[in-house]
């Protein structure tokens, strides 16, 4: 699919030839794009990015993820083409890219950092990210995030999301730390701790010993809260089942046969999960990339 370019002015050009090696890379990474080689355009640009990180090169980098269907990447760098925008950036290409953002967040995931101290790294699932992003996109499920300070200390969070939903994560260096594990069915269900919400299903959190409360909650599920004490001991496991909710309408005289046949017996509840919708793929025709700038 061909592309259509803005014409670099003058001052553009003069800018850039500081950087002819990053300008080299971007320009190969369009003739890939243009020769609908995605694979070389991610390559090249990737490595212009490493060299220059302009707008215009992480533009055509979301560009080339979403055409390939690596949406949380691409949505990371149109976040990345906002945050480094000059203010002469064309309207009509301003809301371009924000509704190409708008269609990538509602099937992906946005979790925020915080942090008591500027972390040397960030990983998701094991994989470095941008530690200084104003968000991270992570695609629907459950993922590992952590933060690593200076001395090589890792805190980590497991999370489980769902699309369009955004997370905060606040993860703290502790001088001791317990891991407690909530596993919530059906998995649906939202797992807060000390009124923050943590995830859905099963999820880890590391916390400080003591006592925290642990919430969960579903639709038309009775509510759970119970107040846990951790202590030292490397890690524990919490077990919580949510019952469905009794329907006003149906008789009191059903539900007391029902609960009669049922005294001492374990209900399973199977959730099925429903179809979800293919990976988004592929651009507008009218997707408009931008020169080296």
């Amino acid at each position: 699919m061909a592309l259509i370019f803005c014409a670099a002015t003058t001052a553009t050009r003069a800018v850039h030839a500081q950087s002819s090696e990053g300008r080299s890379s971007f320009e190969r990474g369009l003739a890939a794009a243009d020769r609908g080689d995605w694979a070389g355009a991610i390559r090249e640009l990737e490595r212009a990015r490493s060299i220059g990180p302009t707008a215009s090169v992480h533009y055509n980098l979301a560009i080339a993820y979403r055409t390939t269907g690596r949406a949380a990447e691409a949505a990371g760098s149109l976040d990345a083409f906002f945050a480094s925008a000059p203010e002469t950036t064309g309207a009509e290409l301003l809301r371009n890219a924000r509704a190409q953002l708008a269609q990538l967040r509602a099937r992906l995931c946005a979790i925020t950092v915080h942090v008591e101290q500027r972390p040397t790294r960030i990983t998701v699932d094991q994989r470095d990210v941008e530690p200084t992003a104003v968000r991270h996109w992570i695609t629907e499920g459950a993922h590992r995030v952590s933060a690593i300070n200076a001395a090589g200390v890792a805190r980590t969070r497991v999370v489980h999301c769902t699309r369009g939903e955004s997370l905060a994560l606040d993860l703290r260096w502790l001088d001791t730390a317990a891991t407690l594990t909530i596993e919530a069915t059906p998995a649906a269900a939202l797992v807060r701790i000390d009124g923050t919400p943590i995830g859905h299903g099963t999820v880890e959190e590391q916390l400080s010993p003591g006592d925290h409360r642990v919430e969960v909650s579903l639709a038309e599920h009775e509510d759970f809260a119970r107040t846990v004490r951790l202590t030292n001991d490397p890690s524990q496991r919490l077990r919580v089942a949510l019952r469905p909710q009794r329907h006003v309408t149906r008789s009191p005289w059903l539900w007391t046969g029902v609960a009669a046949t049922v005294v001492g017996a374990v209900i399973t509840t199977v959730v099925l999960a429903t179809r979800l919708e293919p990976p988004f793929a592929g651009i507008a025709a009218n997707v408009e990339a931008l020169t080296w700038r």
